[in-house]
């Protein structure tokens, strides 16, 4: 209970902090444009803009791309460890990343996850 009252008011302290930042700029007095503002009806605005979410939202999405491959490798060798001889012996891991060779003569299969 105590812990969902912090809770509340740390929510109460960012709401209080971004309406006074809000009344803060409502108050402010409009002024010209000078030569260094950036206009938001031209092309420039709509090209930074449009950069600007690509390169976010690129940013955001590639690693997971980049990783999924590497997480398959990894799922498929740990699947090759599971596998086992139909006697029950283990069978004897090989130095070839992580392939295994049964060297009991018996016929070997992978276990259900």
């Amino acid at each position: 209970m105590f812990q969902a009252l912090i809770g509340k008011c740390i929510a109460l302290m960012y709401i209080l902090i971004v309406l006074a930042t809000a009344g803060s700029l409502a108050a402010k007095r409009r002024r010209a444009p000078g030569p260094g503002t950036l206009s938001t009806h031209g092309p420039l605005f709509v090209g930074l803009l449009l950069a600007t979410v690509l390169v976010t939202g690129a940013l955001t999405s590639l690693p997971a791309v980049a990783l999924e491959r590497t997480a398959e490798e990894l799922q498929m060798r740990a699947q090759q460890r599971s596998i086992v001889t139909l006697i029950g012996q283990q069978a004897i891991p090989d130095s070839n990343f992580g392939e295994e060779i049964d060297r009991s003569g018996g016929v070997s299969f992978e276990l259900a996850p």
